[in-house]
């Protein structure tokens, strides 16, 4: 036999052998994208990439499936964090639960090592955030337990509780201005650096959107079963990089203690790297006439500003959940906020509300009328304070102010100054649900004074009905406000 018919003879073996090692480079790439999603998908995989989550934020995570492949992307299914362990037996509902998020990475950059993305779409994330959370954002030293208390000053928020007497002694109120209105709020602001040059230029480089659909929020207070603030149907595709780029972000409800205050809000988004802007955007709050703006720069340390207001309105009406009602013949309100959200002792915030004919009633109760009111809420430093609160009227007058510091702890003080006929009726009230509410003499015959004292952390808040008189949790001053509502 010749050389050429025996090279001839293993010419198929050898063929069959570089087809087969071809394929073989060809499928690699394929089969280890199906060996990592099998395992993505069993127990193992699902514990792991759980455990990763958890080392990120701190948080118990846990995870159904995940799948990640070039023509969809990396998605992640059923992820729920918990609540932090010291929160679980008072607010059931985890801290984040979302049904899905699919993230469209670049995978050229990932090849470098440099983790960006085209898109990230969120669907039906809920977020539930206990107040007391909100304390630890600010890492400060844990101090003792503070006793029931009013606050005096954001440096010295608790004052301990004087012995108790039949007929406790009330100091000077406070003096009230003449005016009506209110101190200004100082403005606030918060320097974002310059759009780049050539950043509005359209096209020169895609634009990076963040998606979320059916999206909400609750704000929860431990021991109250009725969230804070909650916010419910947010919809949105937002604009985080890359070229100019315009959109919406829409808002289904928004409620306060289950009572609505605005319905399909829209706030326009304009995107011009490295700021986003949100607004200017007019809605219905609560009834009112309400504008609102913001804009957050997406630089190191995230700056934002934002800024409310309410303007003047006029013979407006809302009806409490507990059946009672409430009338102004004069209204208005203005809020900002500003700061970098990744160093929260940078916040500073200042709410300011002023009210004039105001007419309030409760199922059971004498209606109560001012003639005008006003308060005054500023945050800095980590501390949120109300340094003044006050409704002044011809037979009851409310004067107050409140303290809340970054660990927790919270106090505030309440007078409450009425004819001897009205402090008669409250007494009555609070003696049909089994508590005393102490009055004292003030320098005229024709007034009493019960100072209310309010002090609390993160295990539940106390509060004292005057000097000398009962004490209650606010879980309990929840149901007797309901008790009464039913009455």
């Amino acid at each position: 036999m010749s050389t050429a018919d025996r090279s001839g003879s293993k010419r198929p073996w050898f063929r069959r052998r570089r087809i087969l090692a071809v394929a073989l480079l060809a499928a690699a790439p394929w089969l280890c994208l199906l060996a990592g999603n099998l395992w993505l998908a069993s127990p193992w995989g699902k514990s792991w990439l759980a455990r990763k989550i958890s080392a990120k934020t701190g948080l118990t995570a846990h995870l159904e499936s995940a799948t990640a492949t070039p023509w969809t992307g990396i998605c992640l299914k059923g992820l729920v964090l918990d609540q932090p362990e010291s929160h679980r037996s008072r607010i059931q509902e985890p801290l984040l639960k979302v049904e899905s998020i699919r993230a469209w990475p670049r995978w050229e950059s990932w090849l470098r090592r440099q983790w960006e993305l085209q898109s990230l779409e969120i669907d039906s994330p809920r977020a539930v955030l206990p107040v007391r959370w909100l304390s630890h954002l600010v890492p400060i030293q844990q101090s003792e337990p503070p006793t029931l208390a009013a606050a005096a000053s954001p440096q010295a928020p608790a004052i301990a509780i004087r012995p108790a007497s039949s007929q406790p002694p009330v100091g000077p109120l406070p003096v009230i201005p003449e005016s009506s209105e209110l101190p200004p709020i100082p403005p606030l602001t918060v320097s974002l650096p310059p759009p780049p040059p050539g950043a509005a230029i359209a096209g020169e480089s895609p634009t990076v959107w963040v998606t979320v659909r059916n999206g909400s929020f609750a704000l929860m207070a431990e021991g109250i079963p009725e969230p804070l603030m909650e916010l419910d149907g947010l919809d949105t595709a937002v604009p985080v990089a890359g070229g100019p780029a315009d959109s919406s972000m829409r808002v289904s409800r928004l409620r306060s203690a289950g009572a609505g205050l605005a319905t399909q809000v829209c706030v326009p988004l304009r995107w011009q790297s490295p700021i986003l802007f949100l607004g200017p955007a007019d809605s219905q709050f609560a009834g009112l006439d309400w504008k609102f703006g913001g804009k957050v720069g997406l630089v190191p340390g995230l700056p934002v500003e934002f800024e409310s207001e309410i303007p003047l309105q006029t013979d407006r009406k809302w009806t409490f959940p507990t059946q009672g009602e409430c009338s102004v013949r004069e209204y208005r309100s203005t809020a900002r906020f500003g700061g970098f959200l990744s160093h929260p002792f940078s916040w500073k915030g200042a709410t300011q509300v002023e009210a004039s004919g105001i007419s309030l009633s409760l199922p059971g109760q004498p209606a109560c009328h001012f003639d005008r009111g006003g308060a005054t809420l500023l945050m800095a430093n980590g501390i949120v304070s109300c340094p003044e609160l006050r409704l002044i009227g011809d037979n009851l007058s409310l004067l107050g102010n409140a303290t809340v510091i970054p660990d927790g702890r919270a106090a505030g003080v309440l007078r409450i100054v009425a004819e001897p006929s009205f402090a008669m009726s409250l007494t009555t009230h609070f003696q049909r649900s089994g508590k005393r509410i102490a009055f004292g003499q003030l320098g005229t015959p024709d007034r009493l004074a019960s100072d209310i004292l309010i002090a609390g952390n993160g295990e539940g808040t106390l509060i004292q009905l005057g000097q000398g008189g009962d004490t209650l949790n606010a879980q309990d001053a929840v149901q007797m406000i309901r008790n009464s509502s039913r009455r």
